[in-house]
């Protein structure tokens, strides 16, 4: 069996260091150093990289977030155990940025990593310039963020999403679940409950798949899940087409039934006085009936209301019958 010649790709660091996998000290896995960020105190981080990757700094910031409920606060604990520079400019851009990504429909996740970036810009250099002069690490502002902040236009049913959704999320991913939630009831509209959990648990799936597909991981176990969710719910094209056909004739179905029962009131309170609005029943019983019966010698019912009477001498009917006989 032939052995491979190829090499790991080597980095060299800020500090000169070749470098070819870095251990988390969260996650205890060995990643690639583009799987970490360039360090800020590079006497600690002899390497020129932070000891935990991107990933675990990302969730670090989640679940701070969901503790404190505001993102200076979160970010304020993370940049404390992470030992990075907190500043309110790169904040504030850091969110602008967030914002114009939600609009143009781009993913905004990883706030963190979109706050390192808008901090080294707020610092009047880049990654790639001479950092011996610029001090990133952290220390305490001058003002420290109120615990408890007014809820803006996206937190203001936090409650009510997080009991929906869970409380895992974070605040774009809520925005993401509403509104791909929205769209999908309004193509599928859910009869009862279990069509809508169907509904919610297919969006959560699809949210998953997303998060998997950033990070570069397979998803076909979660995109068989998915398929057997859309399945169970009747959402592929297929059944959709005939599940709304069913809901159609359904729809109508009660709509004429409301009809008969509400829409004509004197057929619901008293239905004897349309039980035979043509009078086919009379017209059975005096032209039908009654000559039938009159035939057959049954009774003698030759007077009725309509009917043309005709008068004939006996004498002449005799004198004609005899006539006959000859």
């Amino acid at each position: 069996m032939a052995i491979s010649k190829r090499k790991s790709k080597t980095v060299i660091s800020k500090t000169n260091i070749d470098v070819e996998t870095i251990y988390c000290r969260k996650c205890m896995q060995y990643k690639k150093p583009t799987d970490f960020y360039i360090a800020t105190d590079f006497f600690l981080d002899a390497n020129g990289f932070y000891s935990i990757c991107k990933i675990c700094c990302q969730e670090i910031y989640n679940g701070f977030y969901l503790s404190e409920k505001s993102i200076e606060r979160a970010l304020l604990k993370t940049c404390r155990l992470l030992n990075l520079k907190y500043d309110q400019k790169a904040i504030d851009a850091a969110k602008q940025h967030m914002n114009t990504q939600e609009i143009n429909g781009v993913n905004a996740d990883n706030f963190f990593g979109r706050y390192k970036s808008k901090l080294l810009i707020s610092t009047d250099t880049c990654i790639q310039s001479d950092r011996s002069n610029v001090d990133l690490t952290f220390y305490e502002p001058s003002e420290i963020p109120d615990p408890i902040n007014p809820l803006d236009d996206h937190e203001k049913n936090a409650v009510e999403l997080k009991q929906f959704w869970g409380d895992k999320f974070e605040r774009e991913e809520y925005d993401w679940l509403e509104t791909e939630y929205s769209n999908w009831k309004a193509t599928n509209p859910p009869a009862n409950r279990n069509e809508e959990t169907i509904l919610k648990l297919v969006v959560l799936k699809i949210l998953s798949i997303r998060k998997e597909i950033n990070l570069g991981k397979d998803t076909s176990k979660l995109e068989e899940g998915l398929t057997k969710l859309m399945n169970a719910g009747a959402l592929n094209p297929v059944q959709a087409n005939a599940a709304s056909q069913g809901k159609i004739k359904d729809s109508l179905g009660m709509w004429i039934k409301d009809i008969e029962k509400y829409q004509p009131a004197e057929w619901w309170k008293d239905n004897s006085i349309y039980k035979d609005i043509d009078n086919v029943a009379e017209y059975w019983k005096t032209h039908i009936l009654r000559p039938f019966l009159n035939f057959w010698g049954v009774q003698k019912d030759f007077s009725f209301e309509g009917a043309v009477e005709t008068f004939i001498d006996e004498d002449e009917v005799s004198e004609e019958k005899s006539q006959s006989e000859v």
